[in-house]
């Protein structure tokens, strides 16, 4: 079974993967926290904001970064697009808390030019408010 990863690199050149679906059990202020790796440090929590607050990182940029993973058994699906983390963050949002959050991070990225389109933009915003919907109607566990 593959593992989901994102590649996002920080201002500095560093790149770090992030997996969503990792989830390490810590959260704060609604917010939750993932496992990822970098090469100094390799396995550690990191705030889940770093997908949509951090550039992606091509793929020139991360394959050591790939191929370490792989080297220490990771089958990795690498998940290269915006769009695709935000849905998979919004999917797994389970407090009203969480999904603002994501909502501000959303409107913050759309209005700075980020790799979404409108009509991107409005499919997520349709996802988050089903999500508030089915939040509000005890329909997610």
């Amino acid at each position: 079974m593959s593992t989901l990863v994102t590649f996002r690199k920080f201002t500095d050149g560093d790149v770090i993967a992030l997996f969503p679906d990792l989830p390490t059990g810590q959260e704060t202020d609604g917010n939750h926290f993932i496992m990822s790796y970098m090469h100094i440090g390799q396995h550690g929590d990191a705030h889940s904001s770093l997908i949509a607050d951090l550039t992606p990182a091509t793929a020139d940029e991360y394959s050591d970064l790939k191929a370490k993973l792989t080297s220490i058994g990771y089958d990795l699906e690498v998940q290269s697009c915006f769009y695709s983390s935000m849905v998979s963050l919004i999917k797994k949002a389970v407090t009203a808390e969480r999904l603002f959050s994501l909502e501000v991070s959303l409107e913050r990225i759309y209005n700075q030019g980020w790799t979404l389109t409108a009509n991107d933009f409005r499919k997520l915003d349709d996802i988050l408010m089903s999500r508030h919907i089915a939040l509000e109607l005890g329909e997610v566990a």
